[in-house]
């Protein structure tokens, strides 16, 4: 029996013993096995064994309306401007990667300083995006810096301070020209440049790398970056294009698909694709995800077409970027990353940013049906964003349209029919939600009678109480007044004036509550809510047969 306990006993601290090596193994970092490209940058490098990538937020869109001093309305003029630190920061970012034990890997860019730019007067610094690229490439052509410089390069773009004293410079050989070394706290970092190639030519810009060890032990980062430096290699960058250049739409190049473009480069299971009117950024498998192109595609363009039908366009609307992911945490966790994207709710399977200029949604597995649902809504707000220039229409009048074409049908080629939309499925437990149309006959006096409340709520007003109902009211009275005057022009003609006069009076740059009060004035003396349920008990049947030219 003794001999049996000190065996257990053995076995154990062995097991304890080999435990522990294991995870000390899964802690420190591993190299990539094939290095990866990032041709805009003019390197392949490996980076982290089993990381995940960081997807990066675009840089965030801040738009004002600017009154000239004894002005009003009239002399107000809208101005979108960007933080240039977080531009310049993330034009130098090539990415970052958190491996399965928490060390993190990220690589950039050091091309350029922290450019000066003179910011819009009282607007926090804030500066027009191509007076920030302009400082940045002026700085960028006379930079050469020094120890010093990188060290203050490194300081503005991780926020800590550095001195050049941090950094000692080992010798180098093979494609690397030159390389700083340094570290301090949890965290390793370096600076390196390569050879060019060709007689006498120039070496790369600085790159920059900092690891960032979860055991807080950075001599293991020292380790990996001489695995990875010893695997770097020079790429040809591609050339510049002429602003005559087309992209892989056809159109003349442009900046947003550009940017989307460079956001996803080097991310592993990432990739893209363009139609004219969106550029695709999908974090699906490929073949669901071709399949699903294929099918949005077709969808969105008709989509398009339909938006503009129903709400003709006065700005050019451009092409649009989707971003989509496989995973839920994913999504979730990209939606967090602050802005007017960081209270998304999680019950969220898709939302429009505004601030960053991209419809985001989450995948459903192998089931995407449900996510060309939720493109037809959020890109409707896309689109009225483009369309009008306007970031702040009226709740009822942006989640209305919305709703509407959520549950539109395309007929074959551009051709779309607003529907009340099909009976959703049952779901395991039997229970199924509800369309907007089914909500109305379920109650269509309560319904009826919030409409004159959801046409006065703000924002917050809308998401706060009862959220279903206001979504419901919303579509409820857009689909009116789409429908109704072309169904019964003898009883709801007049009501044909409100959409354009709500438009007049947005586009002329009065709030959501002011241009509904203005819109509404057309029909004073009318009880919207009467008018409504006479509409839907008696002309429902014709308004389905009837569209806008």
């Amino acid at each position: 029996m003794e001999w049996k306990a000190t065996r257990r006993a053995a076995v154990a601290a062995l097991s304890a013993f080999l435990a522990v090596r294991g995870a000390a193994y899964a802690a420190a970092p591993q190299a990539d096995r094939n290095p990866s490209r990032f041709p805009e940058r003019g390197l392949a490098i490996p980076v982290l064994a089993n990381a995940r990538p960081e997807v990066a937020k675009p840089a965030e869109a801040h738009t004002w309306s600017v009154s000239r001093r004894g002005g009003g309305t009239a002399a107000a003029r809208k101005v979108t401007v960007f933080d240039p630190a977080e531009v310049w920061a993330l034009d130098a970012r090539i990415g970052k990667w958190t491996d399965r034990s928490g060390n993190t890997l990220t690589i950039a860019e050091a091309r350029t300083p922290l450019p000066k730019v003179s910011g819009e007067k009282g607007l926090n610094g804030g500066a027009d995006m191509d007076a920030i690229k302009k400082a940045m490439d002026d700085a960028a052509a006379k930079w050469n810096p020094d120890p010093a410089a990188l060290a203050g390069w490194a300081s503005s773009f991780t926020g800590r301070p550095f001195d050049e004293s941090q950094f000692s410079s080992p010798r180098v050989s093979g494609v690397l020209h030159s390389l700083l070394v340094g570290e301090s706290g949890g965290a390793a970092y370096c600076f390196f440049r390569l050879k060019s190639g060709g007689y006498k030519a120039p070496p790369s810009n600085w790159y920059w790398m900092e690891y960032r060890s979860a055991a807080g032990t950075p001599g293991e980062g020292m380790k990996l970056f001489r695995t990875l430096l010893s695997r770097v290699s020079p790429l040809r960058a591609p050339g510049a294009r002429s602003s005559a250049a087309k992209d892989k739409s056809g159109s003349a190049a442009d900046p947003r698909r550009e940017a989307a473009r460079r956001s996803i480069a080097g991310l592993k299971g990432w990739w893209s694709a363009e139609t004219p009117e969106y550029i695709f950024l999908l974090d699906l498998p490929q073949g669901a995800g071709r399949s699903f192109v294929n099918r949005a595609t077709a969808e969105m363009a008709a989509m398009r077409a339909a938006y503009k039908r129903y709400v003709p366009p006065v700005k050019e609307v451009g092409s649009c970027v989707a971003r989509i992911f496989n995973s839920k945490e994913e999504y979730q966790e990209y939606m967090r990353q602050g802005g007017d994207g960081g209270g998304t709710p999680d019950w969220s399977s898709g939302v429009w940013v505004p601030s960053r200029e991209e419809l985001v949604v989450m995948g459903n597995g192998k089931d995407l049906s449900n996510v060309l649902q939720t493109f037809r809504h959020e890109g409707f707000h896309q689109y009225l964003f483009y369309a009008t220039g306007i970031g702040n229409h009226a709740m009822w009048f942006n989640e209305g349209h919305a709703c509407m074409f959520e549950t539109a049908e395309r007929a074959g080629g551009l051709s779309v029919r607003v529907t009340e939309g099909k009976p959703h499925k049952a779901g395991k437990d039997g229970s199924r939600v509800l369309t907007r149309a089914e909500s109305v006959d379920k109650n269509p006096e309560a319904i009826a009678a919030a409409i004159p409340s959801v046409l006065s709520k703000s924002h917050e007003e809308f998401y706060s109480g009862d959220v279903g109902r206001n979504y419901v009211a919303a579509w409820a009275v857009c689909y009116f007044l789409h429908k109704a005057p072309l169904a019964s022009p003898r009883d709801f003609g007049d009501y044909s004036s409100v959409l354009p006069a709500y438009m007049k009076a947005a586009l002329a740059g009065k709030g959501p509550a002011a241009a509904t009060k203005e819109a509404f004035a057309k029909v004073k003396g009318r009880d919207i809510s009467a008018d409504f349920l006479k509409f839907w008990r008696k002309w429902r049947s014709r308004a389905k047969s009837v569209e806008p030219r």
